[in-house]
């Protein structure tokens, strides 16, 4: 018998649908998340923004920056985005390697086709169409846990949401290009053998889900189709809140010289870390007219900024004084908009939430403060 080659394995045969590694949800295919396999739909997906401009009619598909895919808002689609992953295939025991960035395309007995190239992603091309091997590696949908005797020989791909390692790199100041991939396998792998959350890959229910669907037996508490990275009205209140200049007026003198114990037990007073919207619109307007600067501690009890790393936008750029008031101003924003119950839980924030409690899981087994 002639035993597979540990170079060259076999990728026929077998396949699993694809789970990502960092939140556990099983990757749609494009017909579940409403693109279909049609030659028409192929065509819609890659007519649209902002890689419509790369797209030529001689095509097969579209090569694109990476970048594009993982800084997109799908719009009217906005289930997209969970087709979009990456692999990290296992070349050996001890040698790892991330490809770009392509769709799910659901068929049980072929492979899993990733852009060789890690700084590039694959947009459209039909089920059935081949992959150029000079381009594309082809992996099969590797299990968290222990892999199936059928895999025995073949390549195997961890498989990751594009935007999931997005938030992974947002989440560690380490840079993604000099993360250890094969400790970073084994942290993943051991986290979720230890999690009591169940193995989702041969849950239906994630295969085709509907509207506003939420497991009701895993109690998550969010929508895990959306899109933890690109939260389009959480960027639009920081986009908002960087144009704003409403407090262009000079406060009054006198309060400046408050001691700044006295103005820390009136902003607690007006903002309590149980706030309501009316306690932040009270607060946006003592602060217009008296100018303070609050310090860190006070705004961290009462907004949990590791989960908004959009507010690094203003906190690590060069705007001209009084730039802490503009970062104070956003903040009430922030505040406001996530104080809305009825919207947080279906919100991108919510499922950005429960991913990043993962990460923080898998940076202490990678040994990252």
């Amino acid at each position: 018998m002639v035993r597979p080659s540990r170079t060259n394995p076999s990728t026929e045969g077998v396949n699993l649908p694809p789970t990502c590694l960092l939140c556990q949800m099983v990757i749609p295919s494009t017909y579940d998340t409403g693109i279909a396999d049609t030659k028409e739909e192929d065509q819609l997906l890659k007519d649209r923004q902002p890689w419509k401009s790369y797209w030529r009619s001689s095509h097969k598909h579209v090569m694109v920056p990476s970048a594009r895919v993982e800084e997109a808002d799908f719009g009217d689609l906005p289930r997209l985005w969970s087709c979009f992953c990456r692999a990290i295939i296992k070349e050996s025991d001890t040698k790892y390697r991330l490809t770009g960035i392509n769709m799910v395309q659901h068929k049980a007995s072929d492979p899993y086709n990733f852009p060789t190239d890690p700084n590039v992603a694959r947009i459209g091309g039909r089920r059935n169409g081949r992959c150029d091997p000079q381009i594309f590696t082809s992996c099969m949908a590797a299990r968290p846990g222990r892999q199936p005797v059928k895999y025995k020989g073949k390549r195997l791909g961890f498989i990751i949401h594009a935007h999931c390692w997005v938030l992974f790199g947002r989440t560690i100041e380490t840079p993604l290009i000099e993360i250890n991939l094969e400790r970073f396998i084994k942290a993943l792998r051991s986290h979720w053998r230890k999690s009591k959350l169940k193995d989702l890959v041969d849950d239906k229910f994630y295969l085709t889900p509907g509207p506003n669907q939420v497991s009701p037996e895993l109690q998550l508490g969010c929508d895990i189709h959306r899109n933890p990275v690109i939260v389009p009205v959480l960027q639009k209140v920081i986009t908002d809140a960087l144009n704003r200049d409403d407090f262009s007026t000079h406060p009054q003198a006198c309060f400046d010289r408050l001691p700044a114990e006295l103005t820390h037990l009136i902003s607690e007073w007006v903002l309590p870390i149980e706030y309501t919207s009316d306690d932040v619109r009270n607060m946006r307007n003592m602060l217009l007219a008296f100018g303070w600067d609050l310090p860190g501690w006070f705004w961290r009890r009462r907004l949990a900024e590791d989960l908004f790393f959009e507010l690094e936008v203003l906190r690590k750029s060069c705007f001209p004084p009084p730039a802490w008031m503009k970062l104070q101003m956003m903040r009430l924003d922030v505040m406001y908009l996530t104080f809305d119950r009825t919207w947080y839980p279906h919100s991108g924030l919510a499922n950005r939430k429960r991913i990043l409690e993962s990460i923080v899981a898998i940076k202490n087994g990678l040994g990252i403060v």
